[in-house]
């Protein structure tokens, strides 16, 4: 079992976390994912999954209904949210493939067009559905949740352009104005995912124990989590807060709270209480000059985990 584990986390690593420098500084990526894959819009756009928060919190509801209108703004304070998407949809495709998929044959996976066709992915938080869309593109059949009303409908609306701009997707996107802990909790079974992505949310979430509770309900056993977010250190609230809010104001001001800020060693706990084997985790680093995200060796202010359900 643990020989297993070890090969296919090689596997994620080389094809995921494979990146050089042309010059030796800030590290680019060797992704072979079609970038008209990556964005139902333009070219690098990328999600920005906020507004899930377990026990509904209003501050931060309130906080993003007022940027609702901005998600699909590329050049705007979210550009670099939009463009973490160059690392994303890779991961989360090479992930499915080594953790979920091991039989599957690794190349032709990658070459394949649409390599999440048949599979039943979640993603939390959706916003305008930046990240929805990309996967759907790859053939995922996406469920978007967001507690923000007018996100939903920016959603749904992009949605429906894309469609007039390259209609016949072969994956599916539908969108829903409720949480996390709603969907767990409906009356029926909930539906069980293949993949639940909860990208840019825990930082925002009230109650993290509750949060993660609700993610378990959700996935199928086998099924994975793909989490990223913001770790709490000095030097993320010098990044994330002092530089990126205040300072160079890449983002608005408000939109990180320290408090809320969880360290790997917290979200490795809370996925193993609840039926969860963490099976990676990476730094990842934003460049105000390039604009551009890369995998980095310090998880001191951003980082991504992936984690399996237990079957038993």
């Amino acid at each position: 079992m643990h020989a297993k584990r070890t090969v296919a986390t090689a596997r994620v690593c080389r094809n995921v976390f494979h990146f050089y420098s042309h010059n030796g500084a800030t590290p680019l990526l060797a992704f072979t994912v079609s970038r008209r894959y990556i964005s139902g819009g333009t070219a690098l756009d990328a999600d920005v999954s906020y507004g899930q928060a377990g026990a509904r919190d209003e501050g931060e509801h309130g906080f993003f209904q007022k940027m609702s209108g901005q998600w699909w703004k590329t050049d705007g304070n979210f550009q670099p949210l939009h463009a973490m998407n160059r690392l994303r949809v890779p991961l989360i495709r090479d992930s499915f493939l080594a953790y979920c998929s091991p039989r599957i044959d690794a190349e032709a996976y990658r070459n394949n067009a649409v390599p999440f066709a048949g599979t039943k992915i979640l993603d939390v938080g959706c916003g305008g559905g930046i990240l929805s869309e990309p996967l759907a593109r790859l053939g995922g059949d996406v469920t978007g949740i967001d507690m923000v009303a007018e996100n939903v409908r920016n959603a749904r609306a992009h949605w429906t352009k894309s469609l007039s701009r390259r209609p016949n997707p072969v994956g599916s996107v539908e969108y829903s104005c409720s949480t996390l802990e709603e969907l767990s909790q409906e009356e029926t079974s909930p539906l069980l995912y293949d993949i639940v992505v909860c990208s840019e949310v825990v930082e925002h979430v009230k109650d993290l124990d509750g949060f993660i509770s609700a993610v378990s309900a959700v996935v199928k056993p086998g099924g994975l989590v793909v989490v990223t977010t913001i770790n709490r250190t000095v030097v993320s609230w010098a990044a994330a807060i002092v530089g990126a809010e205040y300072a160079m104001r890449l983002v608005p001001k408000g939109t990180h709270h320290y408090g809320k800020f969880v360290t790997p060693e917290e979200l490795g706990s809370k996925l193993r209480r609840y039926a969860f084997d963490v099976r990676l985790k990476h730094g990842m680093r934003y460049s105000p000059l390039s604009r551009r995200w890369s995998w980095a060796m310090s998880d001191a202010v951003n980082y991504a985990m992936v984690a399996v359900k237990n079957v038993n």
